[in-house]
């Protein structure tokens, strides 16, 4: 397969809970994929290995708000509960012939988060209202909008962790 093409994200909305757009997002910062590692070493090896532990680093993401509707705020300060996102990122895909819409997709991020630190922002007339919050995610999946098979799906509380629709683990 030639992967001689670029693609730029052009557009991405924000939703709670698969339908509800919760406010003019300028940043959403999807988790970090890091595995932790196990260090290997005997008697006459050469060098030290470091082989992929089972257990991702933390989950920690962040969003950051031009304007948060009240309801989201009220979610933010509560750090007890999950809360349910999807950002759609809408990929545009340019070859040597330009922009090709069969090629482009809209790639889907969904996010279970519980907030962890909640910005309340400063007042300055005529700026944006600014809010960044911090969370913790306890399930993350990828996929393209317009296919069932998961690139990537972690859920913590169900222990399982597959990537392109298979257990890594099994």
């Amino acid at each position: 397969m030639p992967f001689k093409r670029h693609g730029q994200i052009t557009n991405s909305e924000v939703y709670f809970e698969d339908k509800t757009l919760v406010g003019i997002c300028a940043e959403f910062n999807v988790p970090e994929i890091e595995w932790g590692t196990v260090d290997h070493e005997t008697l006459g090896q050469v060098a030290v290995f470091k082989a992929p532990s089972r257990a991702l680093q933390a989950l920690e993401g962040s969003m950051k708000w031009q304007f948060p509707e009240p309801e989201l705020l009220e979610m933010a300060y509560n750090p007890t509960i999950v809360y349910p996102f999807m950002l759609h990122s809408k990929v545009d895909i340019l070859t040597e012939d330009g922009f090709t819409s069969d090629s482009s997709y809209t790639l889907v991020t969904t996010a279970a988060v519980m907030f962890t630190k909640a910005a309340m922002g400063a007042s300055k007339l005529g700026d944006l209202m600014d809010e960044e919050l911090d969370f913790t995610c306890v399930r993350l999946s990828q996929r393209v909008h317009d296919s069932n098979r998961q690139i990537f799906a972690v859920d913590i509380f169900a222990n399982t962790l597959n990537v392109g629709g298979k257990a890594v683990w099994s």
